[in-house]
């Protein structure tokens, strides 16, 4: 590790709060330091995409993203915050920092005490969990002492599987894979069939709330069905077990958005579109549902917050180019060939779905 990154997990240890917290030391990521205080952010052009909120003590939050702004300015760059709680908008305002905002999907959230597949609330989660069990699917913790040995090499080769039948390029920003960096922070969990591993979860602490993110949860192509929602339901038995007060799924992108109140009448409508039409590149409604699947107790609104307030073309483009990584044209011709090596459609049906993208993200700049 980096010595900003020590210095920042030990800030997360402290104050980490939000569900998407301890992202902020994938690589690649600058920090901004306060007094006992990080912000994580990539640079795009003029802009800052910040990895959720600050990190800090929950009554310093509007003085430490003030700070934060000032720097900003003096560097003529926007920050954009993606993923942030409901109020971080209200709390920018009352420490006299503008902003606006969009809501960008849900999460869903469970009190694992009151977790249980026993009762008919869960019943077809509990279905599905069976029909893993008797197919033969095992389910075991790996502990970071584990990775040193030959389950690395097993979790390597669920890994290879995975990505190679993704339809879309592997996205960066705040969802890289990167399971293995900080293991001794981690719980892990690999699932096995036949003698064969299909199956791995990796999920991350929120330190301040006594919880959990399962941020990897990976299948193979051809795993026996209930193995996700097995490896999901023994993270949350264990949660339960160990006393802990949180755990999340993380982000469910675009799930709500219609129905939001708030500003930004075209850019929700341009989510909802995308989430209605996007399905070959995406499935929005096949992520919201799969994770409805397990109940939660709640679900929560997550939101961009951008400052100086004002959303437009180059802010959004922004944040596409956050989760492509090497550039949007790279991310586009390589999820094109992706389609091409495995028969998909035709490769002129993806190349117009990812101009309808764009063609969306200009709608924002024109109506927003």
């Amino acid at each position: 590790m980096s010595a900003d990154s020590d210095r920042a997990l030990a800030v997360l240890r402290r104050h980490g709060h939000h569900s998407t917290s301890f992202q902020i030391l994938e690589d690649g990521l600058r920090y901004w330091f306060g007094d006992d205080a990080v912000v994580a952010y990539l640079q795009v052009g003029r802009r800052r995409v910040v990895a959720g909120p600050p990190v800090c003590a929950p009554d310093q939050k509007g003085a430490v993203a003030r700070a934060f702004l000032e720097d900003c300015g003096a560097a003529r760059h926007r920050a954009l915050f993606f993923c942030t709680d409901p109020d971080f908008a209200q709390v920018l305002a009352r420490a006299g920092a503008p902003a606006s905002w969009v809501q960008i999907g849900e999460q869903p959230e469970w009190v694992p005490a009151g977790y249980t597949l026993a009762g008919s609330v869960r019943r077809s989660l509990r279905a599905q969990v069976n029909r893993a069990r008797n197919k033969g699917v095992e389910v075991g913790r790996v502990t970071p002492a584990d990775l040193q040995g030959p389950v690395r090499g097993e979790i390597d080769a669920v890994l290879r599987r995975w990505l190679d039948a993704r339809r879309m390029s592997v996205m960066r920003f705040m969802v890289d894979l990167q399971p293995f960096a900080h293991a001794d922070e981690r719980r892990y969990y690999l699932a096995r069939h036949a003698g064969r591993a299909v199956g791995f979860l990796a999920a991350v602490p929120v330190y301040r709330r006594r919880g959990w993110f399962l941020e990897d949860v990976l299948r193979v192509p051809d795993a026996p069905n209930g193995t996700a929602e097995m490896l999901i339901e023994r993270a949350l038995a264990d949660a339960h077990a160990a006393g802990d007060e949180f755990v999340t799924l993380g982000l469910a992108p675009l799930s709500g958005v219609d129905t939001a109140p708030g500003p930004h009448l075209w850019l929700r409508r341009c989510f909802r579109f995308s989430w209605e039409h996007l399905r070959p590149l995406y499935d929005f409604s096949g992520i919201r549902n799969f994770k409805a699947r397990f109940r939660p107790d709640r679900w929560t609104a997550q939101y961009l917050v951008v400052s100086p307030p004002g959303i437009g073309f180059w802010d959004m483009h922004a944040v596409l180019r956050a989760f492509a990584g090497r550039g949007l044209a790279g991310f586009a011709l390589d999820t094109a060939a992706r389609w091409i090596r495995r028969g998909g459609i035709p490769v002129w049906v993806v190349g117009g779905l990812l101009v309808l993208a764009t063609v969306l993200v200009w709608l924002v700049a024109v109506r927003g």
